[in-house]
């Protein structure tokens, strides 16, 4: 892996380019109180959606290559930027215009408290049966609702009369969700109600439940 400059020769002249301009890869980076929310896109489907504390500086690799690639990174490796929005797109695959705007708009839209779906294309590319049957689970809770890990085994296929032992699976499977917020494992809690387990970590958990209960008991 390289993340500098090099050249490309050819008969004509030497090309400057750089690891970043061969990527597939699509990011738009929202920022949400002390995160980023990291939305990944290729070939105009969602393909990640995952969450970055400001105090990150350990990035996957393609997303470190056009940070770097677009100087969004400072000396210590941190991102440095004062943006609401980072976007940092393929050279190979550019996301689609319309797509951009709908991306751009339902995501701020949703964190100011102005919408509470998503109509965006996504493709799910990892994941067990059983991951796959629990993230199907989440796509049906409500915004502003929650359910606790047991109340979503619960609700798994053939499993209901053994939904207790099941309960430490399907936490796991939440931590494994590759489309966070629009497949909304935020919305799964502690059995006791307590604010439990979430990969952006439990202070970005509770973020984004109290926007969703505050605009639900709102009426927006």
């Amino acid at each position: 892996m390289f993340l500098g400059q090099s050249t490309y020769p050819n008969a004509l002249s030497a090309v400057p380019f750089a690891a970043a301009d061969f990527l597939d890869e699509n990011f738009i980076l929202f920022r949400f109180h002390n995160s980023y929310i990291v939305v990944t896109v290729i070939d105009n489907y969602i393909t990640q959606i995952y969450f970055l504390s400001l105090e990150n500086k350990d990035f996957e690799p393609a997303l470190k290559k056009s940070l770097v690639k677009s100087c969004f990174l400072n000396d210590e490796g941190y991102i440095a930027s004062n943006r609401d929005v980072i976007k940092l797109y393929s050279k190979t695959k550019r996301l689609d215009s319309d797509l951009e705007i709908k991306i751009l708009e339902q995501f701020s839209n949703y964190l100011t408290g102005k919408s509470k779906q998503f109509d965006l294309p996504y493709k799910v590319t990892t994941g067990t049966e059983f991951q796959k049957e629990v993230w199907n689970i989440l796509k049906d809770i409500p915004y502003g609702n929650v359910l606790s890990y047991v109340e979503v085994a619960e609700r798994l296929e053939n499993r209901k009369n053994d939904a207790k032992n099941y309960a430490r699976a399907v936490g796991s499977a939440c931590g494994k969700n590759p489309i966070g917020i629009i497949i909304p494992c935020h919305r799964v809690i502690g059995n006791d109600r307590s604010l439990t387990g979430f990969a952006g970590g439990i202070e970005l958990k509770g973020r984004l439940l109290d926007l969703e209960f505050f605009n639900r008991i709102g009426g927006n």
